[in-house]
């Protein structure tokens, strides 16, 4: 199966849709570590002009107008999901009941999935951009149910009835000459739904864009998503704190080392001890940007309690606790074995010497890079491929950071963790 992501144009305000085109770009980047083989990445005007452009290359186009963000990128297993159990679908989109204002229906063109193949069969319609036009189309049969408000339907269908009706909306014609044909038209289910936004450049432009530039936000600004968006650069990382780790434990190392260094969040700093990764009298450094995040990974160190909610509850920043999906107390517990086990990883790091240092990877990595000396192994985590990092700097930006630190660093150490694009 050859898919592919296609980025389209979400705004004539040429900066705005620059930066969300770039921002949409990384979550396609995303989505597609999840997968085992890779799906290209590619853009578009449009989806009409981008099913002409490249319908010849793949099986499925998903299309990401510029502006969706990804919040979990297992999204990607869901959608091949609706691919598998659907053969013979035209399309999976947002659908729009928009008949109580008598403008018919929509296929939101923000996240759109189209099967090449019965797209191909149906001779190959254009999508239906904004129009304003009458004519005698299909009464569409919908579902009682909403998935919010009274416009989200959660299914559609031909009713077999057709009648004048005026239509404007996106996504017109292929609801049109999908039903003339038979074919299937999903809409997105609460799964997929759960897992996605987007950000809706085309609307307040200008007050959005100089939000985003500005980190300010606006009371002109209405939309609930571009708010959520203007919060997080306004008011950044902040000083989280991970008390479990919401990646992968495991470090994927057999090798030892003179120096590791690895930043103040979970227990992944354990798995060192549980694989004899550091050599006898090597550095063990632990580094963060957040002096609250190596003060609780000092307090671990120095504390001789082994409950952990215990010493969380005393400890003075406890507020600053990061809420984390994946992994929790029980399955940190079973990653290293047992809680005896992970009491005795714990107690070595205890009798290690372990340097606490407080570093900005991404705006002053050399103090860090100094102390990597003989055969050294440094953690990056997901540092330079945040959600906060991306929407401030852009994507170009990580890279190129990601790139200097990568050549920085040198051929004598190991670098685990993600980059920007993969």
């Amino acid at each position: 199966m050859k898919l592919a992501f296609c980025i389209t144009n979400a705004t004539t305000h040429k900066e705005l849709n620059n930066y969300m085109v770039e921002y949409t770009t990384y979550y396609a980047h995303r989505m597609n570590q999840a997968l085992q083989s890779k799906s290209d990445i590619i853009f578009a005007n449009d989806i009409t002009s981008g099913l002409k452009q490249h319908s010849s290359k793949y099986d499925y186009i998903l299309f990401m107008d510029a502006g969706c963000r990804i919040f979990i990128d297992n999204i990607i297993q869901d959608i091949i999901k609706v691919i598998k159990d659907n053969p013979d679908f035209l399309c999976a989109a947002h659908i729009l009941d928009w008949t109580n204002k008598n403008k018919w229906y929509e296929l939101h063109n923000q996240f759109v999935l189209v099967n090449i193949d019965t797209w191909n069969d149906i001779n190959c319609p254009e999508f239906g951009n904004w129009t304003n036009k009458q004519s005698k189309i299909p009464v569409i049969e919908r579902s009682v149910e909403n998935f919010h408000d009274d416009y989200t339907p959660l299914w559609i269908k031909d009713s077999g009835e057709k009648k004048t009706q005026t239509y404007e909306h996106p996504g017109w014609n292929f609801i049109i000459e999908g039903l003339k044909y038979g074919c299937d038209i999903i809409n997105w289910n609460q799964e997929i739904r759960s897992k996605r936004t987007y950000y809706y450049p085309d609307t307040d432009s200008d007050i959005f864009w100089h939000c985003i530039k500005n980190k300010t936000t606006d009371p002109r600004i209405t939309n609930f998503n571009q708010n959520q968006l203007l919060q997080m650069l306004r008011h950044g990382v902040q000083d989280q704190i991970w008390l479990y780790n919401s990646e992968e434990i495991s470090l994927r190392s057999i090798d030892t080392y003179d120096v590791i260094a690895i930043p103040a969040s979970g227990f992944k700093y354990l798995d060192v001890f549980k694989n004899n990764m550091l050599r006898w009298g090597g550095k063990l450094i632990i580094y963060d940007f957040n002096p609250k995040a190596l003060e609780w990974i000092k307090t671990l160190h120095q504390s001789q309690e082994y409950n952990i909610e215990s010493i969380a509850s005393k400890f003075p920043h406890q507020r600053n606790f990061k809420q984390v999906k994946g992994y929790g107390y029980d399955k940190t517990i079973e990653y290293f074995g047992d809680v005896h086990k992970f009491n005795s990883y714990l107690e070595m790091f205890r009798k290690t010497d372990v340097v606490f240092a407080e570093i900005d990877l991404i705006q002053k990595p050399e103090p860090l890079i100094e102390q990597l000396q003989g055969q050294s192994f440094i953690h990056i985590s997901n540092i330079f491929s945040t959600d906060w990092l991306i929407a401030t700097y852009g994507l170009k930006f990580a890279e190129e950071r990601y790139n200097t630190f990568i050549k920085t660093v040198g051929n004598n150490v190991e670098v685990s963790g993600v980059s920007p694009i993969s």
